[in-house]
């Protein structure tokens, strides 16, 4: 069973977690209403592609609380937490925080974040560049890489440690309702996931210990819904 509060309906969502950016973000076909649909169309069970993931990771199917438009700070240096779409916790067990997609992209390259950054923003760029990939310094492998992403999987480590729990699954969920999306750039953002996993497979299969949150026993995954 999923449990979100007081949301019931998709009213409820809109008024009790709304969309960073607001009602321009919140339209039928887009990732923030369609990922409000898809929770609130389970009628309080585990949706079945998500079901099917924690199976794929023996994780125990159980109870989870549900907290959409979560913020987690993943160090101390100022400027935006992480903001999850979605993050789901089973107490004393896993967390789940989902970044929800239709064909929205994961935003700028760490290169050119890095370009135009403040030096709070590059002392940010440097530390993920640390946690996650063990390197002083922000390389040729990790420029290319969609910055969203990075801080993504930094989030998802970070609200682990911080609610103790051991085990965490970071979830690209792309819904693709008919008539709403673009198959070119579903498949960029499938590509720009591909490359971050394979530079983090790399240091290890998966479950990931990233060497920033070596407590952590990190998976990543990616599912496609249609809605």
């Amino acid at each position: 069973m999923i449990k979100i509060g007081k949301i019931k309906t998709i009213e409820d969502w809109f008024l009790f977690a709304p969309p960073k950016g607001g009602e321009q973000h919140w339209k039928d076909g887009r990732s923030a209403k369609e990922l409000a649909k898809y929770f609130i169309n389970a009628n309080g069970n585990l949706p079945c592609e998500i079901s099917g993931m924690v199976n794929k990771y023996n994780l125990p199917v159980t109870d989870y609380s549900c907290y959409p438009e979560h913020k987690t700070r993943f160090d101390n240096i100022k400027g935006e937490p992480r903001n999850h779409d979605m993050v789901m916790v089973a107490k004393d067990s896993h967390i789940i925080c989902i970044e929800a997609k239709a064909d929205e992209c994961f935003g700028e390259t760490v290169e050119i974040e890095w370009e135009k950054a403040s030096e709070n923003k590059r002392n940010r760029i440097s530390r993920l560049a640390r946690n996650l990939f063990g390197k002083d310094i922000v390389d040729d492998d990790i420029k290319p890489l969609r910055y969203q992403l990075l801080t993504a999987i930094a989030g998802t480590a970070a609200e682990a440690k911080m609610q103790n729990i051991k085990t965490a699954v970071f979830l690209v969920l792309v819904l693709k309702k008919k008539g709403c999306y673009s198959n070119d750039k579903i498949m960029a953002n499938k590509q720009d996931y591909d490359d971050l996993l394979k530079i983090l497979e790399n240091q290890c299969k998966q479950p990931l210990h990233l060497p920033g949150y070596k407590c952590i026993s990190l998976y990543t995954d990616y599912i496609e819904v249609t809605v």
